[in-house]
């Protein structure tokens, strides 16, 4: 009983907390759209969380992802080029052949994420979590392409 007294304790205070902060949320028929076409250039998915899922191709272009949770998802050959992903939440996140070029993943935690032969051209890395992150192939912010052995950091 203590247990569910002090779960239900949290959930209230985190609805407080939220509602009090003015905390941003997605729109939700940005959401839908998304999730039915995998296609919502310029939409507003701030704070979404679409851990797990399967978006290969997804088409995202310009959209404001901040925030989002992508753990553990599929964004394998997406275009996000010219999105905001900046605190977005993406560990393990498969980015392979992706286009990011022009992104912003400001503080972005991409810890073990896999960017290999995605293009950052152009992309804000700044203060990006990159631990264990594959980037082997990839277009880097400058445009050199990350040779062998480029885990954690673009190796020219």
């Amino acid at each position: 009983m203590k247990k569910f007294t002090t779960l239900a304790f949290m959930a209230v205070l985190m609805v407080v907390i939220l509602s009090v902060s003015g905390a941003h949320a997605f729109d939700r028929e940005h959401w839908l759209k998304f999730v039915l076409t995998h296609s919502c250039p310029g939409c507003d998915l701030s704070y979404v969380d679409i851990r797990w899922q399967e978006h290969v191709g997804a088409n995202l272009q310009g959209a404001n992802l901040t925030g989002a949770q992508l753990t553990e998802t599929n964004l394998e050959k997406a275009n996000l080029s010219g999105a905001n992903l900046s605190l977005a939440i993406m560990r393990k996140t498969k980015l392979n052949n992706a286009n990011l070029q022009g992104a912003n993943l400001t503080s972005a935690i991409a810890q073990e994420a896999w960017f290999m032969n995605a293009n950052l051209k152009g992309a804000n890395l700044t203060n990006t979590h990159l631990e264990a992150a594959i980037l082997i192939g990839a277009i880097w912010t400058d445009g050199a392409t990350c040779k062998d052995h480029s885990i954690d950091k673009c190796v020219k």
